[in-house]
């Protein structure tokens, strides 16, 4: 499959043997067309080979940080690099959550789409379905870089239940982003100069390896990194009160995994109580813990400012 436009900023149509057209937003691209992952179509198996490169161009890269004990996420802070960037020159960070040292990462846009091998003929449909190979998730990055008009309609609030403040703020222009971090959260090995891409556990003697069209490729080297996507939608973030009593977890539940079922138990309420699809509506859990919830479409379309 490759890409042939980009409709609407987000849509990426892709195309098979100029016979099939298959569309995905770039934030379920990364997990579903992501190598080497299999799409079906046509009645046919086709396999992922490649991240689509462009000439003079490279994929918007970032540095960011996951703790490796609570399994945190920290959105980038710093500007676009690199995609080859030494990660041994960047700071180790401490997770402010847990205190664990943690080791920065990379994660690229795949801009340009993603590829087939030239030559590699799609298998028949068995009966079973190709499994999903890449799971993702979404992270809020922030609301900084609001223009005039959306700093005029955030608006900041309280409300009290039994004698306890939480605090909300809505805000349009939320940026998030969207994590496939390979299996076991290990990345994806990519060739920056190719394209070419594996799962991190893939042997690759002497990192040789062939370009998308069936030629070997004069890189060896191979960079590891995760695929993401940045978006900006309406947000509503909600900062829960602190407990005032300690509440002894099961053996491995966090506090994280208590606020997911508070989010999600309020994402369903409000989708049934306001006549809201599910659909449109979702929600993370930053690492300071506060709940965000998101119109589940890139620009927003106001149904988190209705909650």
């Amino acid at each position: 499959f490759y890409t042939l436009e980009n409709d609407f900023q987000d849509k990426w149509i892709y195309n098979i043997k100029s016979e099939i057209d298959l569309s995905r937003d770039l934030k379920i691209a990364i997990s579903e067309f992501a190598p080497p992952a299999q799409i079906v179509a046509n009645g046919k198996v086709w396999q992922s080979y490649a991240i689509n490169t462009v000439p003079n161009k490279s994929w918007p890269t970032y540095i960011y940080y996951e703790c490796p004990k609570c399994r945190k996420i920290y959105p980038p802070t710093g500007n676009v690099v690199d995609v080859t960037a030494d990660l041994e020159e960047a700071p180790k960070n401490v997770c402010d959550m847990c205190g664990t040292l943690m080791n920065p990462k990379k994660f690229i846009i795949p801009l340009f789409g993603f590829s087939t091998l030239m030559g590699d003929k799609p298998k028949p449909v068995g009966e079973s379905k190709p499994r999903s190979y890449y799971s993702t998730r979404t992270q809020f990055w922030g609301i900084d870089g609001l223009t005039e008009k959306q700093k005029a309609e955030a608006r900041d609030g309280e409300v009290v239940f039994n004698g306890k403040k939480v605090d909300i703020t809505y805000s349009p222009g939320g940026k998030l982003f969207v994590l496939n971090q390979g299996n076991n959260d290990s990345g994806i090995r990519v060739c920056p100069s190719c394209g070419f891409a594996c799962d991190y556990s893939t042997i690759i003697k002497g990192g040789k390896h062939n370009t998308k069209f069936s030629k070997p490729c004069g890189s060896r080297n191979l960079v590891t990194v995760s695929l993401g996507h940045d978006f900006s939608t309406d947000i509503l973030k909600i900062k829960l009160p602190v407990h005032d009593v300690d509440l002894k977890l099961p053996d491995g539940v966090s506090p994280k995994d208590q606020d997911i079922s508070v989010l999600y138990a309020i994402l369903e309420g409000a989708s049934t109580a306001l006549d809201i699809s599910r659909d449109d509506i979702s929600g993370c859990v930053t690492e300071f813990q506060e709940l965000i919830l998101f119109d589940d479409t890139s620009g927003g379309s106001g149904f988190v400012k209705y909650i």
